[in-house]
């Protein structure tokens, strides 16, 4: 069992966000960082949890874990994705598990992963910026014009 058959990044399930965990695998002295992330509306309330349960039925499958490998989380964040732009965004940070330690190099992990997105990131303290809404000018109503007055025919 080698590292490199272990996949970078997984992502569980389709959807916009999701909330990621990042795991640091160490076998025969090599260390390895992997990505996983599930939609936040199909992971439910103990996400995390359900992170490292698929994350540890993989690594079973792969035989990563019979040949003696350990795993441990170093953290996690959000991930926004937008198939009609083409960009992911990693944000925020692990309620339970705290910030990735390397936001950079994990970028450049998901760009390997998904050669056609963009890929941009946030510090784990800085939201997103908000998506401005374009300013629509007002139009001012129409003067009203004085109504003629009728002549009185003589």
């Amino acid at each position: 069992m080698a590292l490199e058959q272990i996949r970078d990044v997984e992502l569980l399930g389709d959807g916009v966000v999701f909330q990621y965990l990042v795991f640091s695998l160490q076998l025969e002295g090599a260390t390895k960082r992997i990505a996983r992330a599930s939609n936040y509306i199909s992971s439910g309330v103990d996400s995390e949890e359900a992170l490292i349960r698929w994350t540890r039925q993989d690594l079973e499958d792969a035989g990563f874990l019979e040949a003696g490998g350990e795993f441990t989380v170093q953290g996690g964040g959000s991930l926004a994705r937008n198939p009609y732009y083409g960009t992911l965004t990693l944000f925020g940070k692990n309620t339970a598990y705290g910030a990735d330690p390397d936001r950079e190099s994990l970028a450049q992990t998901f760009k390997a992963a998904f050669p056609d997105y963009e890929v941009a990131w946030f510090g784990p303290d800085v939201a997103p910026p908000p998506k401005r809404r374009p300013r629509v000018k007002r139009r001012r109503p129409a003067k009203r014009r004085r109504p003629l007055k009728r002549r009185r025919a003589k």
